[in-house]
Order: C-alpha cells, then sequence, then structure tokens
C-alpha cells in the first residue's frame, strides 16, 4: 500500500513540517475545540460508544510497530525507564502494594508460569 507521505515525518519533510505548524497555531487557545471544557465532561465526551477507537482493535502489526516505536524511545533516553527509588512502586511492599490481600485465580497463576517459561527460554 502506498501512502501520500512515503513514510516521511514531518521531520524528514518540509512540507509536512510546515502544515504542523500551521495546524499548531490553529488549535490553541479559544481556537481548541475543548477550550474551556471542564475535564470530567471532557472524558464523558470521549469515553465508552463516543471514543473513537470502540470496538476496534489494534492489528498485530499495530501493535508491533508501537511496541518496536516504545523500546526505541526507551534505549534512546535511558532517563524516562524509572527505577530504584525514582519508580513509583518502589518500597510498596507488604502492606502498602496495592496488591495486598488480593488473591490470584488458579487460571492467572498458570498464565503467569507460561509468559515466564516464554521469556525465560
Amino acid at each position: 500500500m502506498e501512502y501520500w507521505n512515503k513514510g516521511l515525518t514531518k521531520n524528514d519533510d518540509t512540507r509536512l513540517l510546515k502544515i504542523s505548524k500551521i495546524m499548531s497555531k490553529r488549535m490553541k487557545g479559544e481556537n481548541h475545540p475543548f477550550y474551556g471544557k471542564k475535564r470530567p465532561l471532557l472524558s464523558k465526551m470521549i469515553s465508552g460508544k463516543n471514543h473513537p477507537l470502540y470496538g476496534k482493535h489494534h492489528s498485530k502489526e499495530s501493535k508491533e510497530k508501537m511496541s518496536q516505536s516504545q523500546k526505541k524511545r526507551l534505549f534512546e533516553n535511558p532517563k524516562l525507564i524509572k527505577r530504584g527509588k525514582l519508580n513509583p512502586m518502589y518500597g510498596k511492599i507488604g502492606e502498602r502494594s496495592p496488591n495486598f490481600g488480593k488473591k490470584r485465580s488458579a487460571e492467572t497463576k498458570e498464565k503467569i508460569i507460561e509468559f515466564l517459561k516464554e521469556r525465560c527460554s
């Protein structure tokens, strides 16, 4: 399938850069469709059946492409990976853990075991 921009992005193509700057200016402040609207109202407006992706699913190719993009982004900027004290779950063990007192079903345990087998092999 041929795309009109042949895989170029606004960083590669001056036409796209010019268009994106124009669109950015048009959508600022009072020109933005959500300007002055409250967050709860916005979330109701685009939740459930009103959401553009409601009932739709990403293809395996799309998921793989998004995964590779995210991996590349994190590899190029390791500061985005929150480790140690920067991780929001750091030190949350025992009663402070959000999963404390919750029991996993046998099916969930099997899924975890399968995942770990695949990951470690």
